[in-house]
């Protein structure tokens, strides 16, 4: 990644001393900062906040969260050097906290209310601080390092909601966001049977022919995982599977006319992120051409292809 990519607007420079009226402005950065990531995400489809903002880095989604974890850590630090003696802090290890299942998964409502609550509780907090509190410090262990909040501790947080923000304006000027509003969405009741017969019985090479009756109850019968285009339809997979430990992966397709965008990988990330999935003993699926696509989360030949055995009936839905 090159250095325009990693840091937008710049390496963050640590200032030595904070003005009082720079003071004020950093305050008023924290109190709006929740409501700009707020304003920022809000119309995010799911797919979208599970696209990296960079290449190689963190989903929005977990930058997300991290916001939230990160500010929980800060303001708690501050409370710590204003009721202590320079206390030595306990680092968080940031890249473990956002790869847990509740920063990589979960909805991002949560982390946004606690955003807003603490930076409310924050600027409250900060605004009738009295001078010599802001000369008040805490120890960082790991850089060794003693900062008051008149200089590096204030600083950071606003290099934080900065960054963010200048991040994810890069990004939309960089197209490196899906700009289209796909979701993923989950069950039978949400699937379009019609949209999925079609492809089925029209365009695949495996089910070619095969009546919508004989579509409907197989997929009455499965997990069922849909990708849309705003209400359209547009790619489909299915879990046959006892949800405990084995299941056979079938029906997966993107629309021709939607490939190219990363929906298959999209599609596959969810699926095996699903905790049902990842304690699976075995999960199968057969493919003519998609051996790149699978093999990238863990699908391989058979260990043992002597052992496995099949009945297999050619042309069923053509007769």
């Amino acid at each position: 990644m090159n250095e325009k990519d990693q840091y937008p607007i710049g390496r963050y420079i640590e200032n030595l001393e904070l003005p009082q009226q720079m003071q004020q402005q950093w305050i008023a950065t924290i109190a709006s900062l929740p409501f700009r990531i707020k304003e920022e995400v809000q119309s995010l489809t799911q797919l979208q906040l599970d696209t990296p903002y960079r290449e190689n880095v963190w989903t929005v989604r977990q930058v997300i969260h991290h916001l939230a974890d990160s500010n929980i850590n800060c303001f708690a630090r501050i409370k710590f050097a204003l009721t202590e003696e320079n206390p030595s802090i306990k680092p968080f290890a940031e890249k473990p906290w956002a790869d847990l299942f509740d920063a990589k998964l979960t909805d991002i409502a949560p982390s946004l209310k606690i955003l807003e609550g603490i930076h409310e509780r924050w600027v409250a907090l900060l605004e009738n601080l009295e001078e010599k509190d802001w000369q008040k410090s805490f120890f960082h262990p790991e850089l060794q390092k003693k900062t008051d909040y008149s200089s590096g501790n204030g600083q950071i947080q606003l290099a934080l909601q900065t960054s963010f923000g200048a991040h994810c304006k890069y990004k939309r000027k960089n197209g490196m966001e899906l700009r289209k509003n796909y979701s993923i969405k989950t069950g039978y009741n949400n699937m379009d049977i019609q949209a999925i017969h079609q492809f089925l019985c029209m365009e695949s090479y495996w089910a070619k022919g095969i009546s919508k009756e004989l579509v409907e109850k197989a997929l009455q019968h499965s997990f069922c995982i849909g990708v849309f285009l705003a209400d359209k339809q547009i790619g489909f997979a299915r879990l046959i599977t006892d949800y405990t430990t084995f299941a056979y992966l079938a029906d997966v397709y993107i629309l021709e006319q939607h490939r190219g965008e990363g929906l298959s990988k999209k599609l596959m990330e969810y699926i095996m992120s699903l905790d049902n999935v990842k304690g699976m003993r075995r999960i199968l699926l057969a493919t003519l051409d998609a051996h790149a696509l699978y093999s990238k989360f863990g699908f391989q030949s058979p260990e043992h292809p002597e052992r496995l055995m099949e009945i297999k009936r050619n042309n069923l839905y053509s007769k």
